[in-house]
């Protein structure tokens, strides 16, 4: 819960929450972004386990006689959960929002890639060697 239950007060990447949804927006084994439905993905399982965190937790102290799991919900919902507050979920969501804006506009599925050397700049099946790029500035194309 300390994770979710925190405002970060202008500095983000305080949050261990949000430095971890940082590094899912990156594919590890190329290091380029995900796509924006593909990363949209990953912070609504991140949304979702939160849920869960707080629903487990309002029970817990209902359990305990330390409050009603509804109310308790309602109130952590309230103040962590929202996009206009400073804590690690509402950025999550305000992510989330811009996400689902950025993957209706139209955004090319496709990245360049450097080879291992990074010599060769490949997008689809064209390659541009870097020794190339002197001549190609030269020319008219």
């Amino acid at each position: 819960m300390a994770l979710i239950c925190h405002e970060f007060r202008g500095n983000r990447y305080s949050s261990p929450l949000l430095s971890f949804c940082a590094m899912l927006s990156v594919k590890p084994y190329t290091k380029t972004w995900k796509e924006p439905g593909n990363y949209n993905s990953c912070l609504s399982g991140v949304i979702w386990v939160v849920q869960l965190i707080i629903f487990h937790a309002s029970a817990c102290l209902e359990k305990a006689e330390l409050g009603d799991t509804l109310e308790r919900i309602e109130q952590y919902c309230g103040q962590f959960l929202k996009q206009d507050t400073e804590t690690p979920m509402g950025e999550i969501l305000g992510w989330r929002l811009l996400l689902f804006t950025v993957s209706k506009e139209v955004v090319g599925p496709h990245q360049t890639q450097w080879d291992v050397d990074e010599k060769v700049l490949t997008y689809w099946d064209v390659d541009l060697h870097m020794d190339h790029v002197p001549r190609l500035l030269l020319s008219d194309f």
